[in-house]
C-alpha cells in the first residue's frame, strides 16, 4: 500500500465515524461529532447495548488517536440488571483496558507520555463516578472500582460525550 492510499484510507476511516452533519436532537442545535484528543493523547469511547436483565448485554470500547484512527478496542458480553449497570461495567472494562495498555508501554521500556481520555455517553454515570451525583446502592461497588482504576491512571481523564459523538462504539 502506498503512502497516499494509506492516507486516503485513514481519512475515510475518520470521516466514516465522525460525520459533520449529525446534530443533537435538542433545543440547542449544536452539532455533535467526535472530537479527537490533542497531541499524543488517546481517547477511549465506551458504550453498552442492554435489552433485558435476563439477556446478556454487550459492552465495547474503541481507542483512537489524535488523527481519529482506531488503534485498538474491546467488546464482550456481560450480565447487567439495568442499562446504567451495563454502562458502568463498560466503563470498568474500559479503564482496565487502559491500565493494561499502560502496563504494556512500561513493560516495553517506553516512557509513558500518553494522556488517556475516556468518554461515555451516560451523563449520569460520569456524574456519579466524579462524585457529583449520588449513585444507587446497587452500583456503588462498581463505581468504587471505577474510581480506584482512575486513581491508578495518573494521566486518565473521564468525561461525558453526546450519544451521537459515541457512534463508533455502537457498531
Amino acid at each position: 500500500m502506498t503512502a497516499s492510499s494509506e492516507l486516503v484510507a485513514q481519512v475515510r476511516s475518520f470521516s466514516r465515524w465522525n460525520p459533520k452533519k449529525k446534530t443533537i436532537p435538542s433545543k440547542s442545535k449544536v452539532p455533535a461529532y467526535w472530537i479527537p484528543p490533542v497531541g499524543s493523547s488517546m481517547k477511549l469511547n465506551v458504550d453498552c447495548s442492554w435489552v433485558d436483565s435476563d439477556k446478556p448485554s454487550s459492552i465495547a470500547g474503541i481507542l483512537r488517536n489524535s488523527k481519529g484512527i482506531v488503534v485498538d478496542g474491546f467488546a464482550k458480553d456481560v450480565l447487567a440488571s439495568t442499562p446504567l449497570q451495563a454502562e458502568a461495567l463498560a466503563l470498568v472494562q474500559g479503564l482496565l483496558f487502559l491500565k493494561q495498555r499502560t502496563e504494556m508501554h512500561v513493560a516495553e521500556g517506553q516512557v509513558q507520555k500518553v494522556q488517556w481520555e475516556c468518554e461515555s455517553d451516560s451523563s449520569s454515570l460520569v456524574e456519579m463516578v466524579l462524585g457529583r451525583e449520588e449513585p444507587p446502592w446497587a452500583l456503588r461497588n462498581i463505581l468504587i472500582e471505577c474510581n480506584n482504576l482512575l486513581s491508578q491512571q495518573v494521566s486518565a481523564k473521564l468525561s461525558h460525550c453526546p450519544r451521537e459523538a459515541n457512534q463508533a462504539v455502537d457498531w
